[in-house]
């Protein structure tokens, strides 16, 4: 088949004082239509995107997204905008949108679930065979169940343009959804959300700059930045402000804050293991507890039970930390958060959770289930004209979203450092994935870290003494889909 190359070409264009990105033509039959100077998002670099050299007709690409939540678009926004959205985000959303229907002659269309749950009503045209949808973006849980019943392409055999060894798609996805060799689930620049919704760790600099402390910049580059060092930090910044003898909610200041649904998983990832893991032929087996793993929870709920930290429980009569009255020196939360930051009457930087090793390469930061997952229906009549279509949306966010997505979200931070950038973007390529996670049936794997927070020992061999059998089961039920 003939081919045609797409530069990767991003005009930038300032305007009073919004910055947008237009996405430029291709290169057909050897001529370049279209050119421009190569984006941030990864300096000094050409790389290019192959798609069939054809047109679509006006083809209209129908996407299948998760209900809006009150009366909010937040479940479609990564993916459509509109022409007024005057933001940094939406109008690189809108005008990527425009840049791939001129593009490929086709039209992006969105259906909302009625589902306001998990979002699998889509089962019911897919169960009858109809060809209803070209691509499901729903809970990063629910693409799984229809996965586990066969109802999507594979990423790796059936998408033809879909290349995903290209830098806009996520190699952890890749190497974490598959079973059996079957890739049924994907992510990557297609969506900003796996970068909204991954777990990071937020400092408060004016806290640190009156105790003498140096931000964890410089750890975090040169692999320094560990639990150890972290635990330390804590202790140091903590303080009974009152002086009442006790480090209370409301009334003092705690090292570290956090919460029941974040920390406890990513305690697991920071050791460099996961809920489940994978054989040499690709099939997944849960590894228990191990001695590193046991260790850094034990480390871990030691830090969280003493006076220097505090854990929230979504509960009735729990007390939440205020960290915007500046209430603790550490809190992680997802990147997404940043937006609701930007009133806080301090600076404050980020970094990825610290690992439980020195030296150890790179770091893991958990990516919730609250983020879009990708799945292509088995219904769709033209794998090859979806495929062209997806690659180049993912290429599209590649070029210009995803530093946009930066450069708003950051534009929140109060004094910005040079830095913010930098960790955002190690953040982002340190997205940890995890397939007991995303997979609500092998529960209650999947809700791990909530369970040992709620166990009084916080003991890891407790839960699997008590589970293990009971997850095995579910586990091979699961493998046995993918044979």
């Amino acid at each position: 088949m003939k081919l045609s190359t797409v530069k990767k070409a991003v005009l930038f264009l300032v305007a009073a004082m919004i910055t947008a990105m237009t996405l430029v033509a291709c290169k057909t039959s050897g001529q370049e239509t279209g050119s421009g100077s190569t984006g941030t998002h990864a300096p000094g670099t050409s790389v290019e995107l192959e798609l069939p050299d054809k047109k679509y007709n006006g083809y209209e690409f129908r996407v299948f997204c998760r209900p809006q939540a009150n009366a909010d678009d937040v479940w479609s926004a990564d993916l459509f905008a509109t022409s007024e959205d005057s933001t940094r985000v939406g109008s690189a959303v809108y005008k990527r949108v425009q840049w791939v229907s001129t593009l490929l002659d086709c039209k992006l269309t969105y259906t909302l679930s009625s589902n306001s749950n998990m979002e699998t009503d889509a089962m019911n045209v897919l169960f009858a065979g109809e060809d209803a949808h070209d691509l499901l973006m729903p809970h990063g849980r629910s693409i799984m169940t229809y996965a586990d019943e066969g109802y999507l392409l594979d990423w790796e055999k059936d998408l033809t343009w879909c290349n995903l060894d290209k830098p806009w798609w996520d190699s952890g996805a890749r190497k974490t959804f598959s079973i059996n060799n079957r890739l049924y689930v994907m992510n990557g620049d297609i969506s900003y959300m796996s970068i909204g919704y991954t777990f990071a760790m937020f400092f408060n600099k004016d806290v640190m700059d009156d105790l003498g402390m140096e931000y964890p910049y410089e750890r975090v580059k040169n692999g320094t930045w560990t639990f150890d060092v972290f635990n330390t930090m804590v202790k140091q910044g903590a303080k009974d402000l009152n002086g009442d003898g006790n480090i209370e909610v409301g009334n003092d200041r705690f090292g570290y804050s956090t919460h029941e649904h974040g920390a406890s998983f990513q305690v697991m990832y920071s050791t460099g293991s996961r809920l489940l893991v994978k054989d040499s032929d690709d099939i997944p087996y849960c590894p228990g507890v191990t001695q590193v793993t046991e260790k850094a929870y034990t480390d871990f709920y030691s830090l969280i039970d003493s006076q220097y930290a505090t854990m929230y429980f979504n509960k009735d009569g729990d007390k939440k930390v205020s960290v915007k009255n500046g209430e603790s020196l550490f809190w992680d939360t997802y990147v997404k958060e940043l937006s609701v930051m930007g009133d806080y009457d301090y600076e404050f930087g980020l970094v990825p959770w610290p690992n439980f090793n020195e030296g150890e390469d790179g770091y893991s930061c958990h990516v919730s289930c609250y983020v879009h997952e990708f799945g292509v229906p088995y219904t769709v009549t033209d794998a090859d004209r979806t495929s062209a279509i997806i690659e180049a949306l993912a290429y599209g966010g590649y070029s210009s979203v995803i530093d946009e997505y930066y450069e708003q979200t950051l534009q929140i931070q109060k004094s910005r450092d040079d830095e913010s950038k930098e960790m955002l973007k190690i953040i982002r390529d340190s997205r940890a994935y995890d397939l007991g996670f995303f997979h609500v049936s092998l529960e209650p794997l999947s809700s791990m870290g909530n369970l040992i927070a709620t166990i009084p020992t916080h003991n890891l061999s407790t839960f699997y003494n008590k589970y293990k059998a009971q997850i095995d089961v579910k586990l091979a039920e699961l493998i046995e889909k993918y044979e």
